[in-house]
């Protein structure tokens, strides 16, 4: 009797045990994972030990963000590394996957799924697992995380041609261009991506990369980084190969384990590098159908996807084939919200790199956004924030606009404003904080910034407060005097209309009256301007001519950007580069894209060099060199519940 008493006690006492580890393990999950499968490496049960953005790697020191950390739990310590700076630095090829909780690679074989955390604004991949796998040696030194590799060996660097895509109509003078280099090592190494070489042989300048530009070269230089080194042999005859065996490419021993190659591309085309195993090697193709299709669920409600999209047109003779690069977005999701971003925060005047703009903002995506004046660095369309107007439509262009809990809305946008005196005469006023120069009264703020500086030969500036008049000031070139712009008033500037100034004398009281068009713009908090309107309700509506675009920018074949939204409410963020040996979609061909696409609302955005989407730390759609600097862009934030 005392023995089954005691033995079911104690099965009673393991059952309890068992049940507090269950629920233990159970919050556990629920906080790491979430009820999403996201898991975050910044919530309480995990505590970050360390994290920085250097990484010294063998003997060489990269910026690559990484984080330590250790579950409160216990456990041993894991290191994650920013996922695209894998793809981009050390060679790692990102999988297909619709598990967001972890991420499928290749890397010289496949097999390996790394667990993903997330640290705003970065997915970060645990490589502790594969750096034992791999005998890599992983120490924080300060704030620094040094990764010491397996010394490797290139054996042989190859050059030959590759046959080209049936499909392409390539010309015998682009025949050698068409080919493969191919490095055999001794063993796995890690290698950056290829990019447009920093040597002075290659444009600094930004470029469109359309082959059709007169003003292009028609070659760029393009440079490879292998963390290895050259084999004894092989280094005695790295002075002779660029003469017979690599013509046209250039080897060079950095050091005792870094060898670079250098290989001139055609404008418009993109070396394409994967690694093999069996025995180990690295293939580089140059090619001008150079896309790597993908698609990726990044996070529980964005998903990264890049494609050739095929379109027909009645007056092509054959389907055309465009890369494009596009992140589809559900804003509904509570972690994900989507702002204007700007190059600069205090001042509506500047040009900044879309790559600088979303990292110093701490976004995890964006793309350009609205049209700017490239000389005077001002903008040229509607950008409201938070119910801020920091810069008014113009030309009924169309428009995105949203609210915070995820509702988009696309269409074209008017918003009028008048000036009322006491007495109640009306005069209109053209635009608020706006670069569009015009010939009448101009209104900003202190969200254009702390000065507005004359832009035209001769123009008025009249100084409010408290809704009266209380000066006016004549500025005019080469002098171009600031004038100070109140905190909590305005100014109104007059330009070629001098009879305004003595309609509206110091001492008048004054309000402004406002309106959009249609009125239902005004529910939408943030909004972001640029042009043509493409798609509207799922059917066709371009008009460049209505919003005052000429037909030559209409019919431009161009790299694009442009915005949608899907009939299930998801954004689109989407870039389209030139057809494989030709240029870019002119707005008819991208309206067709974004169909495809799934889009029943688009919106075509700034383009050219302007392109530039931006996602997990890099530019996923061209080179950076090749990006210009923009004025704004659309930023998805990413915020962990807790």
């Amino acid at each position: 009797m005392e023995v089954r008493l005691i033995k079911d006690l104690t099965f009673m006492f393991q059952s309890i045990r068992l049940l507090i580890q269950y629920i233990a393990i159970s919050i556990a999950l629920s906080l790491l994972f979430g009820s999403r499968g996201v898991a975050a490496v910044s919530r309480p049960q995990t505590r970050i030990i360390q994290q920085g953005s250097k990484v010294k790697l063998n003997n060489q020191n990269v910026d690559l963000a990484w984080v330590q950390w250790q579950n409160t739990s216990g456990g041993s310590l894991r290191v994650g590394i920013r996922d695209l700076g894998l793809m981009r630095l050390l060679g790692f090829d990102l999988l297909n996957t619709n598990d967001s909780t972890t991420q499928p690679i290749h890397w010289f074989s496949s097999g390996n799924a790394l667990p993903s955390v997330y640290l705003s604004p970065n997915r970060y991949l645990d490589i502790t697992a594969i750096a034992h796998l791999r005998q890599w040696q992983l120490a924080v030194v300060g704030t620094q995380l040094q990764i010491v590799t397996p010394t490797a060996t290139i054996q042989t660097i190859k050059q030959q041609p590759i046959k080209p895509t049936s499909a392409l109509p390539i010309s015998p003078e682009q025949l050698p261009a068409y080919r493969k280099l191919e490095i055999t090592l001794d063993k796995p190494a890690f290698w950056e991506y290829p990019q447009i070489s920093p040597s002075p042989s290659a444009s600094q300048t930004p470029l469109p990369d359309d082959p059709n530009a007169p003003s292009l070269p028609p070659l760029k230089t393009w440079i490879i980084s292998i963390n290895a080194q050259l084999d004894p042999a092989m280094r005695a005859e790295v002075p002779t190969l660029s003469d017979n065996r690599l013509q046209g490419v250039e080897v060079n021993s950095v050091d005792d384990r870094t060898t670079t190659l250098q290989f001139n591309v055609p404008v418009g085309w993109h070396p394409v590098a994967s690694s093999f195993s069996d025995p180990n090697r690295l293939v580089i193709e140059i090619r001008p159908d150079f896309l790597v299709e993908r698609d990726i669920l990044w996070m529980p409600g964005l998903r990264w996807r890049q494609q050739y999209i095929q379109i027909s047109q009645p007056e092509q003779t054959s389907p055309q084939r465009f890369p494009v690069f596009w992140l589809e977005i559900d804003l509904t999701q509570p972690q994900l919200s989507l702002k204007p971003i700007l190059s600069r925060n205090t001042s509506r005047v500047g040009l900044t790199p879309l790559l600088t703009i979303a990292k110093q903002s701490q976004a995890v995506a964006a793309i350009n956004g609205g049209f700017f004046n490239r000389n005077t660095r001002f903008p040229l369309g509607a950008i409201r924030r938070q119910g801020r107007w920091l810069s008014s439509p113009i030309l009924n262009r169309g428009a995105i606009g949203w609210t915070d809990g995820g509702e988009i809305y696309i269409d074209r946008l008017t918003r009028l404003e008048t000036l009322v005196t006491a007495t109640g005469e009306r005069f209109p006023i053209q635009h608020l904080n706006s670069g569009y120069v015009e010939a009448g009264i101009s209104r900003y703020t202190s969200d254009w910034g702390s000065i507005y500086v004359p832009v035209l030969d001769r123009e008025w500036a009249i100084i409010t407060r408290n809704h009266r008049i209380i000066q006016h000031l004549f500025r005019e070139r080469p002098i171009r005097l600031p004038v100070p712009i109140p905190i909590d008033d305005y100014i109104l500037v007059i330009r070629n209309h001098t009879a305004r100034v003595n309609q509206i004398p110091v001492g008048t009281d004054v309000s402004i009256k406002s309106q959009t068009q249609p009125e239902i713009w005004d529910a939408y908090p943030q909004i972001l301007a640029a042009g043509p309107l493409l798609l509207r309700s799922g059917q066709m509506v371009l008009d460049a001519g209505s919003e005052r675009f000429s037909e030559a920018f209409s019919s431009q074949q161009a790299i694009r950007s442009a915005v949608g939204r899907t009939a299930d409410n998801k954004l689109l963020l989407v870039t389209v580069h030139n057809r494989p040996l030709g240029s870019g979609p002119n707005l008819q061909e991208l309206a067709d894209i974004l169909e495809q696409l799934g889009a029943v609302d688009a919106l075509n955005l700034d383009g050219g060099s302007s392109s530039s989407l931006y996602f997990g730390g890099d530019l996923i759609n061209r080179p950076t060199r090749t990006a210009a600097p923009v004025h704004n862009g659309l930023g998805v934030f990413w915020q962990p519940e807790f």
